[in-house]
């Protein structure tokens, strides 16, 4: 028997922590502080923002941890249909309740779920998730099964500021890189100067990293199988190829192959959130 390491999703859906409206958390302090302003870091103000991200009007967007929905909200009123979503019920209350702009629909989710059908969106969009070395490499995954992909973006602070970034300027590109060499697709990583406002101050042009991976037919068919094996495979310690290859009704070189993909998303996470998964046949690597 052979063990192969794989992402524990049941590990990976355990959120570290879960926002509640009102709050956020201080890199500086390393505590969640009560929050004068409720934006995100950045707030767009830009006539070009569409087509700086790549979106079109009219263009179906699922944002992502969208949290205080400040890019959200833009991208919605720039003329595309936007669904908001985020794993903190107080934050999907607080989008709801206190954001002007409404839309399309909300979903009090983990990213790492949704979309959970082929077509439902055209891009997944999300302003600084967090995640990076947890599920957000998922969430990209999730994000294949979309028309056309997804758009990552974080702004460049400088500075002491930069210590609020975390990890987003190093896994941001693994995640997009990897997810696109694994599933054949293609990406742009660009610096993008959007104008726009920083809690409180006058809108300027800011420095902005966006990261968009491109899906395919080919990208979109190997994600659905992939996320339908991970799921499938979440709480067993152990598989045979053939047995389960039958019950997931596919054939056993299908299951192979999409094993190894799993195996090769790995590196992009922590080790609390991977698992070894017994293989009662050999897959050739």
């Amino acid at each position: 028997m052979k063990n192969l390491k794989i992402p524990d999703l049941n590990k990976i859906l355990k959120p570290i922590w879960s926002h509640k409206a009102g709050y956020g958390w201080s890199a500086e302090l390393k505590e969640w502080k009560k929050q004068r302003i409720k934006e995100q870091a950045t707030t767009p103000e830009d006539s070009l923002l569409l087509k700086k991200l790549g979106i079109k009007r009219n263009d179906n967007v699922l944002a992502i941890a969208g949290y205080y929905a400040s890019w959200a909200s833009k991208i919605k009123e720039a003329g595309t249909n936007v669904t908001y979503s985020d794993i903190s019920k107080s934050m999907i209350d607080y989008a709801k309740k206190e954001v002007k702009t409404k839309f399309s629909n909300y979903i009090h989710s983990n990213y790492e779920l949704i979309p959970r059908k082929i077509n439902e969106y055209d891009w997944t969009f999300t302003f600084e998730a967090c995640g990076g070395q947890q599920g957000l490499s998922i969430a990209a995954i999730r994000s294949l099964l979309n028309r056309k992909g997804c758009i990552f973006v974080y702004y460049m602070r400088i500075g002491k500021q930069k210590i609020s970034t975390g990890s987003k300027s190093r896994t941001y590109p693994n995640i997009v890189k990897k997810i696109a060499q694994i599933y054949k697709a293609k990406y742009k990583i660009k610096k993008v100067n959007f104008r726009a406002h920083r809690k409180g101050y006058a809108p300027r042009f800011m420095p902005h990293m966006v990261f968009v991976l491109f899906t395919n037919q080919q990208s979109k068919k190997d994600a659905e199988l992939d996320l339908k094996v991970l799921e499938y495979i979440k709480n067993k310690k152990e598989i045979m190829l053939e047995k389960e290859s039958s019950k997931l009704n596919i054939n056993k070189s299908q299951l192979k192959e999409s094993l190894k993909r799993l195996n090769r998303l790995t590196p992009l996470m922590k080790k609390e959130f991977v698992r070894y998964i017994g293989i009662k046949q050999k897959i050739d690597k």
